[in-house]
């Protein structure tokens, strides 16, 4: 299929999800479990924020989006987008639990969910964008015109 294909955008998502959710879950039990020992709750989302990272870019960029550009280019963007994930995740965390009193495992499923969905959409649109990157070098052949 080409990446024109509306069927294409569904079957990244749809492995998008299956990768989301399968290592959320797994990250959110770890989570519960590191937060159960004593851990702290910032501390617990920092170190499962970075497992996360490490073990879902290889995921995504491979089976999700079956992305066949330069690697190191699409990790230093993906570390750059998850740098901010990550951010909006302790900023949440500090504003949901600390000011706001919820719950931290309550607080940590919403940003999870607030969180993976913006990453979606910054892989999708920004990083593993075939279209893009085919337009970019058309453009860069072409001279730039």
């Amino acid at each position: 299929m080409s990446a024109e294909d509306p069927g294409t955008t569904g079957r990244q998502l749809l492995r998008y999800g299956v990768v989301g959710v399968g290592s959320n879950l797994l990250l959110y039990m770890a989570y519960l479990a590191l937060t159960t020992s004593g851990l702290g709750s910032k501390t617990a989302m920092t170190v499962t924020y970075c497992m996360g990272v490490a073990g879902t870019f290889v995921l995504n960029r491979n089976w999700s989006f079956g992305d066949d550009g330069p690697w190191r280019k699409s990790l230093v963007l993906c570390v750059s987008i998850y740098a901010i994930g990550y951010i909006v995740n302790f900023f949440g965390l500090l504003l949901l639990v600390d000011v706001a009193r919820l719950p931290h495992q309550i607080a940590q499923a919403i940003l999870i969910v607030v969180v993976a969905a913006s990453l979606s959409a910054l892989q999708k649109f920004w990083i593993f964008n075939r279209q893009e990157r085919a337009r970019v070098v058309h453009a860069a052949a072409d001279g730039g015109r």
